[in-house]
């Protein structure tokens, strides 16, 4: 169980992620060398890395953080769809369409699934 102490860096960290990604807590700050923002794991944001972010600070009754969280990922499902993962710095939704984890994690987030548009996809296969 993290200290009372743990919890507010957390919340520090959260809130500095917060005021460099428009959709959420990006996986590289915004200024770090590292950042790459649309390369997988340098810098987007995730639906899944926002939703566990939230579910723990909520856990320990951070005041402020996880219900915003939750409202900006389910407003870039919405809009732009089930991508993989969505570029911090403008919104950019990039990777994979149709991306089952995205989806999985915005029902959870929502209390109805977000209206994302569904590109036509091919005919299910039958079997005779």
């Amino acid at each position: 169980m993290p200290t009372a102490t743990q919890v507010g860096r957390l919340e520090a960290d959260v809130a500095a992620h917060r005021a460099t990604a428009a959709f959420g807590i990006a996986s590289t700050l915004s200024g770090e060398s590292g950042l790459e923002p649309k390369r997988a794991w340098r810098g987007p944001v995730r639906a899944m890395v926002n939703w566990m972010m939230a579910e723990g600070l909520d856990r320990y009754r951070s005041v402020g953080l996880p219900q915003p969280t939750s409202k900006n990922s389910v407003a870039a499902i919405s809009e732009q769809g089930f991508r993989a993962y969505v570029d911090p710095l403008i919104g950019e939704p990039l990777g994979g369409d149709d991306f089952s984890w995205t989806a999985a994690i915005c029902l959870l987030m929502s209390d109805a699934p977000a209206q994302a548009t569904r590109r036509p996809g091919p005919e299910p296969m039958t079997t005779t």
